[in-house]
């Protein structure tokens, strides 16, 4: 697994389930389901696209074990994230709101590029786990 701080190897142990026989193997948060990339790493490509760098710009600067990544993966990731947030978007505005009532709004000149300049920040306030991880085990039903 790559992650921000280095490259670990976790093992992942699949289990059979006695009444349907399907195999499941439960992941960590971390990690994406399938990726040998962490999600800090997504959330790195996303922070540096909500200040308005490229993703030809950050497929360059990320310094991560298991880079360079191509910019086509990054966007891959970007639009994959993009889909899960947008299906989530109502939710997590209102947990923000319900924690943070006074919250200022920024606008004008200071208003961020996209809705993850707004989120990902706020949502370091509201919970202890990354704006991903809560977006990766929303839609998968955990939350």
């Amino acid at each position: 697994l790559f992650t921000v701080r280095g490259e670990f190897t976790i093992p992942i142990y699949r289990f059979k389930c006695s009444n349907c026989k399907k195999p499941t193997s439960p992941r960590p948060v971390f990690a994406a389901k399938g990726s040998q990339i962490a999600l800090d790493v997504h959330q790195e490509v996303l922070e540096k696209r909500a200040d308005g760098i490229s993703l030809s710009e950050a497929t360059l600067m990320l310094t991560v074990p298991g880079s360079p990544f191509s910019e086509r993966t990054i966007g891959r990731w970007v639009r994959f994230w993009d889909g899960r947030l947008k299906i989530s978007l109502a939710r997590i505005w209102n947990t923000v709101l319900t924690r943070l009532p006074h919250l200022a709004i920024p606008r004008g000149r200071h208003k961020p590029k996209d809705e993850w300049g707004y989120l990902l920040p706020l949502w370091k306030l509201v919970s202890p786990l990354s704006l991903l991880e809560h977006l990766s085990m929303t839609v998968a039903g955990s939350v």
